[in-house]
């Protein structure tokens, strides 16, 4: 079994504030949790293979009516990594929706982009997608 944990858990609710928009601070207070305790057996023995940050920063409807700014991962701390050395970090929005402020990305390894029908046939939109994470070394 391989899995990817959520160290912040799965309800967005954990880290937004009142008016639904997303809490750096709030975000982080739920990662802090896991600071001492090291997952890096688990990552070394491949049965963790990545930690999911953030579902959908890039919808608005997701987070208040704004997104969440790829600025703001740049101040996420290195937590994923300092629980397990080698822990691959991902999120998902289409690696295409984080071309809008391009920089290096310190803390994300990859983009998850998921499809649906409405997004055109399949086989475009994952080229598009493949090469627009190709293009800014994601996975």
């Amino acid at each position: 079994m391989r899995v990817i944990v959520s160290l912040a858990g799965g309800s967005k609710s954990h880290y937004q504030n009142p008016d639904g928009t997303f809490s750096l601070d709030m975000w982080k207070a739920r990662i802090d949790r896991y600071v001492g305790m090291t997952l890096e057996p688990f990552v070394s023995d491949g049965t963790i293979i990545a930690h999911y940050m953030i579902d959908e920063p890039k919808s608005p409807s997701s987070w208040g009516g704004e997104v969440v700014p790829n600025r703001s991962w740049m101040r996420w701390p290195d937590t994923a990594r300092s629980t397990g050395p080698g822990l691959k970090t991902v999120v998902r929005a289409e690696p295409t929706k984080l071309e809008r402020e391009v920089h290096t990305w310190r803390f994300l390894d990859a983009a998850w982009a998921q499809y649906s029908a409405r997004k055109g046939p399949v086989e475009d939109y994952a080229v598009v997608e493949a090469l627009s994470a190709r293009e800014h070394g994601l996975g």
